[in-house]
């Protein structure tokens, strides 16, 4: 590809991160003009670095200086992506989580969008991720029983009130383990409502968000052994369901 061709997806990569993330690039670099950094401006990590290299310096035959971007993205994808053309181990960058796309035309222009844009939600903060991702996301919730009998509460209403978490969506599901003695998931349940106070009167600030119980679980059928088994070793705080523990955890919902 010649010099203005790969000069043109540069300049339109760079127009993309303008419009709709209103990330303009920083040249942070005196010794090397050519570097962009793209970064949020909320918390200011950088989601995208782009620039111009020798071939060589990349592992490739010849001289000529060729446009790349720089993206993070899961460690499982950069592996997919290293088996196909246009994609390297990232430069100056952690290569486990981050890869080198070339600028050059062999890769399609809507799969980089499609790629800074995952950069972009990897890297955005909390808040900021929330509202970009669709609901249905699944979630270990901690509980203690020794505080809050929850068998007793799902015993005379499907749902109930619990403090709102700030990542969780309506519609995203809660996998809710017991910590010890039970140390087992026994419930999962679907987020309804969300900014609920427990009682009209009620003042102390406490935020809450309205589950339904969809299904029980015996202590036998999830226990932490499993959760183990699938590189979940504690539940202390909420947190996302491993791909891992999704494939146990769609096969007994089934």
């Amino acid at each position: 590809m010649n010099r203005k061709t790969q000069t043109s997806i540069r300049e339109n990569v760079l127009r993309a991160a303008a419009e709709k993330y209103r990330a303009e690039p920083e040249y942070l670099w005196m010794n090397d003009p050519d570097a962009a950094v793209l970064r949020h401006t909320e918390n200011r990590k950088w989601f995208a670095l782009l620039m111009r290299l020798p071939q060589r310096t990349l592992g490739l035959s010849g001289e000529e200086k060729v446009d790349i971007l720089n993206v993070k993205c899961d460690t499982l994808l950069v592996e997919l992506l290293l088996q196909e053309p246009g994609f390297l181990p990232a430069y100056h960058m952690n290569k486990r989580s981050w890869i080198t796309i070339l600028l050059d035309g062999t890769v399609a222009f809507e799969r980089i969008l499609s790629l800074l844009e995952e950069s972009y939600r990897a890297t955005a903060a909390q808040r900021t991720k929330k509202q970009m991702r669709a609901p249905g996301k699944a979630w270990l919730l901690p509980a203690n029983p020794k505080v809050f009998d929850l068998d007793a509460a799902f015993s005379t209403s499907d749902t109930l009130l619990w403090k709102q978490k700030d990542s969780v969506l309506v519609g995203d599901y809660l996998f809710i383990y017991m910590a010890a003695p039970v140390c087992a998931v026994l419930y999962y349940c679907r987020v309804e409502e969300m900014n609920l106070r427990p009682s009209p009167e009620d003042g102390d600030g406490i935020i809450c968000m309205k589950i339904r119980l969809l299904r029980r679980f015996q202590p036998e059928e999830l226990p932490l052994r499993v959760l183990r088994e699938c590189d979940v070793y504690s539940v202390r705080n909420l947190r996302s369901v491993p791909p891992s523990l999704q494939v146990v955890l769609d096969a007994l919902l089934q």
